[in-house]
């Protein structure tokens, strides 16, 4: 007697297979921006410390970031890969190669043109990011980590361990929540922005006299 196999069974078994193929292109996705990220930032440091591998105490944690926020494996891949166009002598082309046409192109939204001026580099730079939902997220997870370096890990270089430097960095994130907050943000995004926020409003709270003195001076 031959095996009937009714369509239900069959159609759960063909998406089985087809969830499954694309869980193993998902974890591949991850694995290849982990071994660029460390490729390619290999020997970059936190500069405020001094010390410390840029990969494993800024591109990871912001790709942990975004992974616990829910956001999927291709903002993750982003998310490590953030700084790669910027930073590295990557190209789009290359970067295209590796990890194709859809990370790369999120990828050139989070790279800033640092041939503009600050004030229109910072326009130009959220026009972008606002346009795609992952990107959002891993702009807000950068800020997220910086912000938290600023509380957590105060610079120890003489360059930066001024009431300056830090006046300026939470003068930088304020403005970014600033402009966070003309966009409508999806629920996910809030989440983001609240952390982002909270960490602002404790540096406030730490560096609060800092601010004050430098405001001080410059009037």
């Amino acid at each position: 007697m031959p095996l009937i196999i009714c369509k239900s069974s069959k159609k759960k078994t063909t998406n089985f297979l087809k969830n499954k193929i694309l869980r193993r292109e998902m974890d591949i996705l991850i694995e290849k921006a982990l071994q660029l990220a460390k490729e390619y930032h290999k020997g970059q440091i936190i500069k405020s410390l001094g010390a410390g591998s840029y990969y494993e105490k800024h591109l990871q944690p912001v790709m942990h970031i975004v992974r616990d926020a829910g956001f999927p494996e291709v903002a993750q891949a982003v998310a490590v890969l953030h700084d790669i166009l910027e930073d590295t002598p990557m190209t789009v082309w290359k970067l295209r190669r590796e990890m194709g046409n859809e990370v790369t192109e999120k990828v050139k939204k989070l790279t800033e043109n640092k041939k503009l001026l600050k004030e229109e580099r910072t326009t130009k730079y959220m026009q972008k990011v606002m346009t795609d939902d992952d990107v959002i997220a891993v702009s807000l997870a950068d800020q997220i980590n910086n912000s938290w370096r600023c509380l957590h890990e105060p610079p120890t270089v003489e360059k930066y361990a001024t009431a300056k430097w830090m006046a300026t960095q939470i003068r930088k994130y304020t403005r970014m929540i600033n402009l966070f907050r003309k966009y409508p943000l999806s629920d996910q995004h809030r989440v983001l922005y609240g952390m982002l926020e909270k960490n602002v409003n404790d540096l406030y709270k730490k560096y609060g006299s800092w601010i004050a003195a430098e405001e001080k001076k410059a009037a």
